[in-house]
């Protein structure tokens, strides 16, 4: 049953009536509508406002001076009487006029708190219940529950309260005991009827095959950052939220496999010494029960991304197409996506097996950079971020922890070694794929990143409308048996009606003596290029401008050459691929700048090297400098023997054009990194402080209060630099988006900011008189 606030003359009301509307008031404005009532809340910033040390004092005061119209009380007046002699030592009653009692009670209901008893009482005014809590107070029950009791049992309601009131609480408690999460934790919520701290409905922002993605508002002070000593949010904050249930086509059992094995993949990876920025973690995971005890629900939490890649990209009101412009900046956020596609290959030994444009998400964050050269127009005034997402799919390929759950394992080498295909192919799987019982393997995943890099450059060439021309050409149609489906290659099989149309060959008007071959895929099965891919590549080489058309030419080589080829074994590996596609944002980056491409593009590489060993992301590959491979594996006394060297400390690396402070920021913190930062920073160090991110245009000062704030960053700055001025303006700009030792950081350099331009100004006035 919904409760409505009870409108009365304002002269009229009591405090009583007054409290009572407030929490209806915030109890329905969590959610609105008759379908939602078994969602309801009082949040607990709402309870902490209602109920104030101030509020309770004139409650207590009201009820206490009451004349008990219509009803006996419950409170004896020998009871009364000797309550005060006790307390007071005069016959006083416990009223408004005497003060030091009625704070006694306010202490005595936080003190072990029966705040949200109290609340849950005044939300229908239940006044029976209310005066069972004004015997608590007057010290004649004593074992009136405490918060921490609720929910209350039955047994436990029909042992304190009146058979009148059961029902009401058995219905109604659950308001009052609100779950709050913890990030980094993985919860059950603790009883079946537990209400989630949502404020609004759940808002659907995408489906997959495993589960549906929400957006959702959490009240404040319900989520809690495990990394800051459990700091709850002072604020409402929005998270997505990746939901796995019962669906028409899914089975429960089936649901809770899935997130089974996402939450896995996800605890691995968040376990490893070393994270990748662009793989997008779980904030936190939460199941819920049914009575019986049974799974009916698992939710995933991330951070909220403004879209995801496919949005992006086909951007039909050309937000982000006249937003980004330079083509460079665009290919720099490929060629990020690239490392990580690369870190999951090599470092985390694992495949995804899912790779496609709505599982790579975009973060966008707008920021005022005083002094910053860079245009609207070019996008660089933002924070831009694509981050690889979905891992519900994903497997590994070694087993290192010696269980078999959930590990694929193999002898073979691992450039051959395949796993089960999870699912029938999609427009981005590789035509390996297009049958169940055909195998999935790290070349899969390479093929499909190619699909990637091929809408991003129809993208950065020709946006919205180069994206649109794109997803026309992969349409293929089945002969025999009809149909239509999205793919990068077409196929002729002897099996009726898994034939497409379109055999024909393609050639690529702008790659001298190559011409894409076909492959057999299984006995009986082929497959080749679809050769609309190859005439829209044509196409848009051919409108290129003529300086960016050798820059095109390169893209296009790699990919062609090496990533969309049959034979997954001449695939390129997924840091070789990240390594040529860097080679060719590099391209475009020297014709940005008036100069002419080099003149010798790549080597069309393949996988097929036994005998090499490519180096994995953050390991030392021959062109990163020595201080980034240095940063990238954390080792704090590589670290400080190399900054001793100026030229060091302030250079940008060649690989991944990033100076050293800010490569070192973008690691997550952990003893391991502060260590190292540390390094970097202490003298005889001569890091710059006001350099800027080339690819960001942040400080670093900027990068460390970015929400909700690198603490142990901004610790160490501080330390080393503390004259770092902090303005009014920069202060308020991100205190609200802070966690709470952040936060302090700030306004103790902004105090100490304040300080030094005082002296600096009462300096100048003793110069000047």
């Amino acid at each position: 049953m919904a409760l409505s606030v009870e409108h009365t003359q304002p002269c009229q009301i009591s405090v009583q009536q007054q409290l009572s509307n407030d929490i209806v008031e915030a109890v329905n404005s969590t959610r609105e509508g008759p379908d939602q009532l078994s969602d309801q809340f009082l949040p607990k910033t709402e309870l902490t406002r209602i109920l104030s040390k101030e509020s309770l004092f004139k409650l207590y005061a009201e009820l206490f001076d009451a004349q008990d119209e219509g009803r006996e009380s419950n409170e004896s007046a020998t009871t009364r009487s000797s309550l005060e002699s006790s307390t007071t030592g005069d016959s006083r009653k416990p009223n408004a006029t005497n003060p030091g009692i009625l704070e006694a009670y306010v202490e005595k209901t936080l003190e072990t708190s029966r705040t949200w008893l109290l609340a849950l009482f005044l939300y229908d005014q239940r006044h029976r219940c209310l005066d069972l809590f004004k015997e608590w107070l007057s010290g004649n029950k004593p074992d009136l529950p405490t918060d921490s009791d609720l929910p209350l049992s039955g047994e436990q309601i029909e042992n304190v309260f009146q058979a009148s009131d059961h029902q009401y609480i058995i219905n109604h408690q659950a308001v009052f005991v609100p779950f709050t999460i913890q990030e980094a934790q993985h919860q059950d919520l603790p009883f079946s009827r537990c209400r989630k701290p949502f404020i609004g409905s759940p808002v659907p922002i995408g489906k997959g095959g495993s589960g549906a993605v929400f957006r959702v508002k959490i009240a404040a002070g319900h989520w809690a950052y495990e990394k800051y000593y459990n700091t709850e949010t002072e604020k409402d904050i929005e998270v997505a939220m990746k939901v796995f249930e019962e669906r028409p086509n899914q089975a429960v059992e089936s649901a809770t496999r899935d997130f089974n094995n996402e939450k896995m993949v996800l605890d691995e990876l968040q376990s490893m010494n070393l994270r990748h920025l662009m793989i997008l973690l779980d904030l936190g995971s939460v199941t819920e029960k049914d009575e019986g005890g049974s799974e009916i629900r698992h939710m995933l939490f991330y951070d909220l991304a403004k879209c995801d890649l496919e949005e992006f990209f086909i951007d039909k009101d050309r937000v982000y197409e006249n937003r980004y412009t330079v083509k460079s900046f665009l290919l720099s956020k490929g060629v990020d996506v690239l490392e990580a596609f690369a870190f999951l290959h090599e470092k985390f030994k694992g495949l995804h097996l899912d790779i496609k444009l709505d599982n790579i998400v975009v973060f966008e964050d707008a920021r005022t950079r005083k002094g910053s050269q860079s245009s609207a127009a070019s996008g660089m005034d933002m924070e831009l971020t694509w981050k690889i997402t979905d891992f519900n799919l994903s497997m590994k390929k070694i087993n290192r922890t010696g269980t078999q759950s959930w590990f694929k394992v193999s002898s073979l080498d691992s450039r051959e070694s395949t796993v089960p295909s999870p699912r029938e192919a999609g427009e981005f799987q590789a035509p390996e794929i297009q049958k169940r019982k055909d195998d999935a393997s790290e070349g899969s995943d390479v093929w499909s990143m190619g699909g990637i890099l091929l809408f991003l450059l129809a993208f950065v060439h020709e946006g919205h409308e180069g994206v649109k021309h794109l997803y026309e050409q992969l349409q293929v149609q089945f002969r025999e048996q009809g149909g239509r489906s999205r793919l990068f290659y077409v196929v002729k099989s002897a099996a009726k009606g898994e034939s497409t149309y379109e055999w024909e060959g393609a050639e690529l008007e702008y790659l001298d003596n190559f011409r894409p071959d076909t492959g057999t895929i299984k006995e009986g099965f082929e497959a080749a290029i679809n050769p609309g891919v190859l005439k829209w590549s044509n196409s848009l080489h051919g409108d290129a401008d003529g300086s960016e058309q050798e820059c095109l030419r390169r893209a296009f080589a790699v990919i062609f050459k090496s990533v969309l080829v049959i034979d997954r074994k001449k695939r390129l590996s997924a840091t070789q691929l990240h390594r040529e596609f860097a080679k060719v944002r590099n391209c475009y980056k020297e014709v940005e700048q008036g100069s002419a491409p080099n003149d010798n593009p790549p080597e069309a590489m393949t996988g097929n090297r036994p005998d090499e060993i490519t180096p994995p992301v953050g390991e030392s590959p021959c062109d990163h400098s020595a201080l980034c491979t240095a940063i990238m594996n954390k080792e704090d006394k590589t670290i400080g023997r190399l900054v001793e060297n100026p030229e060091n400390a302030n250079t940008m690396c060649p690989r991944c054009a990033e100076y050293p402070i800010h490569k070192i920021l973008k690691v997550q913190s952990d003893p391991t990194r502060d260590k190292a930062l540390r390094a970097l920073l202490k003298p005889p160090s001569t890091i710059d402080i006001n350099l800027r991110c080339p690819d960001s245009c942040l400080t670093p000062i900027e990068r460390a209060c970015e929400a909700p704030g690198d603490a142990q960053a901004l610790q160490l700055l501080f330390h080393f630099f503390p004259h770092i001025t902090i303005t009014k303006e920069f202060r308020n700009e991100h205190k609200h988006s802070l966690n709470h030792l952040a936060k302090r950081l700030i306004e103790e350099a902004y105090q100490r900011s304040k300080k030094d331009q005082s002296k600096r100004q009462a300096s100048a006035s003793t110069s000047g008189s």
